[in-house]
């Protein structure tokens, strides 16, 4: 491509509306022409060549395809590069390892045109076949052992086998034969391989494999392009023993792609808002700059980062033009694209952050709590003050909840069309999602970081406050959707996202989860689907049972009895149910007794902390309790009744008891009600199976006389409850 006027305004034009890697120098914004220029030297000099191997790594997004191009023309450019002949093969185009491995060839063998001779042509297609028909015949072995019908396949396998074996050589002479004939016909040939980092783990392996073995040639030269700290990873977690020296052995010399200057990011974006949303005057300029170094600066690491703003910012900014400040707008722009989470926080908090009424507590300790909980907690430990900073500036109201500097409104904020203005907040989110809908960012990112437990915590502990329109809590959608894309969710991420799940579990049971009319299906629920998703179909029983074991280690008291006892259904259902086939369950049968007592361990240090009577389901845990304790109920009942002393155990013992029922009755002259009235009702079938029902009935009558407000309502509703079950029972 030569440089003309036309392809230089194509490419700059080409970075306002996509984020594609530049053509040539004159739309080279950030530096790496140089650089370029010096990687087009290394290989002009490699004068006899045998299969050099020479890597450019950087991470996502950092100029390294940009780099590439322009190397490409300063070899274009260059006299003594005339016997060179690039070669680029686009990898990622191609899925599977058998298509990859035959379009690596096929480019090679199309690249070296002309230079070829006819022996070395033949040679060329002669190894090509021998390396894929061995690939062919492993694919049909293993085609053969997963597969059903593995009889009628004998055949084929053995005629697959014998073609391979039956070779007049092997790949190795045929090898040496071909680069005997490149070495006489001379030539050079530079083979660009791209975005290695897009492929799957084994494709990824398949190009180093190629490249040090088949691809090693006389006058061939290969540059990788890709990302060191994934290509790490991938050879890391595929040769655990080899690590960094796997890599050493293929690549003979690596290039770090140097990043650009983080001034160049900066006055791009300072020139695209020039351009299109300049200031109105000095003061609006002053309050753009300090939003611009607080939110929009510290987001701008790599090229594509001002290419993912740069199209944000184009196609969002001229629906809202006029209606909203520049500054905040730019501000939310950089929010949504980077913290996806607390954009939606945003979004659904208007009146806490906007309103007069903030919602603050009494003392500050507990106000500062609250907002960081809902804001700052989800974020990166490392970005909280920054983003705190960035709250205030945006909305200043929020400067009351956390420093006690309150600022009040006089009219500019709404004047100026500001975020924090109640009039004008709406504008902002015009393009985004709806408050009960969970974009596929937000699941992708917890799945991606699905292996820190910390960041997965505080995701469900933020999703925990935020309400839907039904009234659950988006915590509920967040486990749902997690469930039905937990394939996302890496194999070694799975254990700790576990461990998070179980360790949080009961701080998300809470009542508003609840499908109506099913008090069983909840968060306690659907974190056990989630377990079952995340295992069933990866691992083998026994690995299975192993990751559940070792993930409910530190589990919440009554996630754990509720998976533990699930867990023994599934081996022994109520009568008239059949057992789970071993594959469907979570644990081996054998595991069920250590589980059971980690189930009654969890309970036991709970009754002594203090933490075991706020368990929303106190009841059915103290039965758990005195089953797994096999004694007949003297623990649990011992424990039960020390409790009764205090007023408090006596109070969520009655609510622990106390059922609700809709009961719809007749109205006057036999008429039904057509409003369901709710009516309480006492559990008391077998609670002397758990606590001294006598004692405890005693003590509900003392304290009720102390009690006050909802406090008295439920126990003397209780009470009386238990009074009409004994006189059913008599009757």
């Amino acid at each position: 491509m030569t440089n003309t006027t036309e392809s230089t305004a194509a490419d700059k034009d080409a970075q306002v509306y996509n984020d594609g890697p530049i053509e040539s120098a004159e739309a080279d914004l950030y530096g790496f022409d140089p650089f370029a220029k010096a990687l087009a030297q290394c290989f002009l000099r490699m004068r006899n060549p045998v299969g050099a191997v020479v890597a450019l790594n950087g991470p996502w997004g950092s100029g390294k395809s940009s780099t590439v191009n322009l190397m490409r023309r300063h070899l274009e450019a260059a006299d003594e590069s005339k016997d060179i002949k690039v070669i680029s093969f686009s990898s990622w185009w191609f899925r599977g390892e058998e298509a990859l491995a035959l379009a690596f060839f096929r480019e090679l063998y199309a690249g070296m045109g002309p230079n070829r001779t006819e022996e070395a042509k033949r040679l060329f297609k002669k190894l090509g076949s021998q390396l894929l028909k061995a690939g062919e015949t492993i694919g049909a072995v293993v085609d053969a052992i997963g597969g059903a019908g593995a009889g009628s396949t004998v055949g084929g396998i053995a005629k697959s086998i014998g073609d391979a074996i039956e070779m007049d050589e092997g790949v190795e002479a045929t090898h040496a034969r071909l680069s005997d004939q490149l070495k006489k016909a001379g030539g050079r040939y530079l083979v660009i391989i791209d975005d290695i980092d897009r492929l799957s783990p084994d494709e990824a392996l398949l190009i180093f494999r190629l490249v040090k073995s088949a691809g090693r040639l006389p006058g061939v030269m290969y540059l990788l392009v890709f990302d060191r700290e994934l290509a790490d990873k991938i050879v890391s977690k595929a040769f655990p023993e080899e690590g960094d020296h796997y890599l050493e052995k293929i690549v003979q010399t690596s290039f770090e792609l140097p990043p650009p200057d983080h001034s160049d990011l900066v006055q791009q974006v300072f020139s695209l808002i020039q351009q299109t949303a300049p200031p109105e005057n000095d003061a609006a300029a002053y309050d753009f700059v300090d939003k611009f170094w607080d939110v929009v600066a510290p987001e701008l690491h790599t090229p594509r980062d001002v290419s993912r703003l740069t199209n944000a910012w184009n196609s969002t900014w001229p629906v809202v033009k006029g209606e909203v400040d520049v500054g905040d707008f730019l501000s939310m722009e950089v929010i949504r694209l980077n913290q996806p989470g607390l954009y939606r926080t945003i979004r659904e908090n208007k009146a806490l952050i906007c309103g007069d009424s903030q919602g603050y507590e009494n003392d500050r300790q507990a106000s500062v709590a609250k907002l960081d909980r809902l804001f700052l907690e989800p974020l990166p430990e490392q970005d909280r003050r920054r983003y705190r900073t960035v709250l205030i500036r945006l909305f200043p109201r929020l400067s009351g909840g956390w420093t006690n500097f309150y600022q009040h409104d006089n009219g500019a904020w709404a004047e100026r069309r500001r975020v924090c203005s109640l009039e004008h907040f709406h504008a902002y989110f015009r393009l985004a999602p709806g408050p009960n809908a969970l974009p596929r960012s937000e699941i992708e990112e917890l799945a991606s970081r699905a292996g820190d437990s910390e960041f997965v915590v505080g995701k469900l502990r933020a999703a925990l406050g935020r309400r839907r329109k039904n009234g659950m809590t988006h915590a509920s959608l967040l486990l749902d959707e997690l469930t039905l894309r937990a394939g996302l969710v890496r194999n070694d991420d799975v254990l700790p996202l576990l461990k998070a799940l179980a360790r949080i579990a009961d701080d998300l049971d809470v009542l508003e989860d609840e499908i109506k009319g099913m008090p069983f299906f909840d968060n306690h629920w659907r974190i056990t689907r989630c377990f079952r998703q995340l295992t069933l179909e990866r691992f083998a029983i026994e690995e299975r049972s192993k990751l559940v074991l070792t993930a409910c280690a530190e589990a919440s008291t009554g996630f754990l009895v509720e998976l533990s006892d699930a867990a023994y259904r599934h081996y022994h259902p109520a009568e008239g149910r059949a057992p789970l086939p071993p594959e469907q369950c979570l644990t081996t049968e054998e595991d069920l007794v250590p589980l059971r007592q980690l189930a009654l361990e969890a309970i036991r240090r709970s009754s002594q902390d203090g933490t075991l009577l706020a368990q929303r389901k106190l009841s059915p845990i103290l039965h758990w309790w005195r089953s797994y304790a096999d004694d007949n109920g003297v623990e649990v009942r011992a424990w039960s009744s020390a409790q009764l002393q205090h007023s408090t155990a006596v109070l969520s013992f009655a609510r622990a008891l106390a059922g609700e029922a809709q009961v719809t009755g007749m109205g006057p002259a036999g008429i039904g009600n057509r409003v369901p009235r709710r009516s309480v009702r006492a559990r008391v079938g077998h609670v002397d199976e758990i606590i001294d029902a006598a004692l405890f009935r005693t003590r509900a009558t003392e304290v009720l006389p102390n009690l006050a407000g909802k406090d008295a309502e439920d126990v003397s509703a209780f009470l009386d409850a238990w009074e009409r079950h004994d006189k059913n029972a008599d009757s």
